[in-house]
């Protein structure tokens, strides 16, 4: 089975912007798509409410549980009673089925956490490794300089909570 333009279009969207692990993640929900199926959908004030069943096996038996996913086309808002999103920063199978039928083809940015964006800056990348003899960059120079001197300014006001409490503002 070959997936439609829209899934294939979310997937190379997150495949892009998400880390390894997350993007599998991810992968494993598209995968699961396959496995829900939209039963009914109902008009209401906050959107379309669709009634996803989803196919599993318990105990050697096949069984179907019950997902009520909320859409509001204009905002392209989407939440599902799993809360996998809520939960573990995702976008469930469930939700997926229904921003495909609605045709969207990315999902928004409100849905793509930027604690599992590969382009996010952090720490730990900035410090020196022993690798080629630790050869620091300009910008790990930089950084370096930076932490020595806020901890510094952290010692002098720890002391004290007015001063803290002005250096955190």
């Amino acid at each position: 089975m070959v997936p439609c333009a829209t899934q294939y279009e979310m997937e190379q969207q997150l495949q892009s912007v998400y880390t390894i692990s997350k993007f599998r993640e991810a992968q494993e929900e598209f995968a699961g798509k396959v496995y829900c199926d939209l039963i009914s959908s109902s008009e209401g004030a906050s959107g379309t409410t669709y009634e996803v069943w989803e196919d599993f096996m318990y105990e050697g038996r096949r069984k179907k549980k019950t997902f009520f996913v909320t859409f509001e086309k204009d905002s392209c808002e989407v939440v599902c009673s799993c809360h996998l999103f809520e939960f573990r920063g995702i976008v469930c199978r469930h939700a997926i089925a229904v921003l495909i039928r609605s045709d969207v083809n990315l999902l928004p940015e409100r849905y793509i956490l930027r604690r599992w964006r590969r382009d996010v800056s952090r720490a730990h990348a900035r410090v020196s490794v022993n690798y080629d003899g630790l050869v620091s960059s300009l910008e790990q120079l930089r950084y370096n300089d930076m932490c020595r001197a806020f901890a510094q300014i952290a010692d002098l006001a720890a002391d004290d909570e007015g001063r803290a409490r002005a250096i955190m503002d």
